[in-house]
């Protein structure tokens, strides 16, 4: 069975920090995708864990070429928001939800061009997820999996955070920035060369919302969890010692793009 959809529930209570303080993605892993034949004029897009909407949001809103975006999601509180979120591409026709997952999607047979998973490949069982991509993919169609990774060297707010995050956060080892292993890739993408396009992303935050950054997080202990004030006291520490003069600290991402065309054999 996959672990996909017990996964959705460790969102379901952050879907409002989610919303307001996840980073979005480069406009550039768009044009990328475009440069390669990925979304050609008229492209059926498949987002497998779409959550809120915050990579359909970007595809649509950077690429003329969607025809329609199939936004499959298992929480049914991140689908609400990404609803909310897309009310304009949805009554445009351009975004339809899907309560599936992507070893599940219930969409056609051969029906997509481009099948997209944004920071949510990781919780995806590998073999149900191939079945299913094979299964829905056009000839020729495109995979791509999409992740921001704080990168901690060279980096000291990076490094610390993370040392933070070991100490005080719920099952980070598992399931944080170690989700980015691409020895782990050709299982989602079968044999073949599996390309990479990287590009660099950032998000800027005042106190509270780098708080609030870290708790819409997975692995960031709950209010109730018993390490929460100390997870709390920790990141209000870690932003006083690296705000700038005007009360703000820069989280700094390397973007990593993985794609390659979705062959059987």
């Amino acid at each position: 069975m996959s672990s996909e959809i017990p996964n959705a529930a460790r969102f379901a209570s952050k879907v409002d920090n989610y919303v307001k303080y996840r980073p979005s993605y480069p406009v550039e892993v768009v044009r990328h995708l475009e440069s390669i034949g990925a979304l050609p004029a008229g492209a059926v897009v498949v987002d497998l864990g779409a959550g809120t909407g915050i990579s359909a949001k970007l595809l649509l809103s950077n690429s003329a070429n969607i025809a329609k975006l199939f936004a499959v999601e298992p929480s049914a509180n991140m689908r609400a928001a990404a609803e909310a979120s897309l009310a304009d591409e949805t009554a445009a026709g351009r975004v339809a939800f899907v309560d599936g997952s992507a070893h599940a999607t219930t969409l056609p047979d051969a029906s997509a061009d481009l099948i997209v998973a944004f920071q949510a490949m990781h919780w995806f069982d590998p073999a149900q997820t191939r079945a299913e991509l094979l299964r829905i993919a056009k000839p020729g169609a495109y995979l791509a999996a999409v992740w921001n990774h704080r990168f901690t060297e060279n980096n000291p707010l990076n490094a610390d955070l993370d040392q933070l995050l070991v100490k005080h956060a719920v099952d980070y080892a598992k399931v944080s920035h170690g989700a980015l292993e691409e020895h782990k890739l050709p299982a989602f993408f079968g044999p073949g060369e599996i390309k990479c396009f990287k590009s660099s992303n950032s998000q800027t935050f005042d106190e509270e919302g780098f708080l609030r950054r870290q708790e819409s997080s997975s692995y960031f202990p709950a209010p109730t969890h018993p390490n929460y004030d100390g997870a709390v006291a920790a990141v209000r520490a870690l932003y006083a010692k690296y705000k700038d003069a005007e009360g703000k600290i820069t989280l700094v991402y390397e973007t990593r793009a993985y794609y390659a065309k979705v062959h059987s054999q």
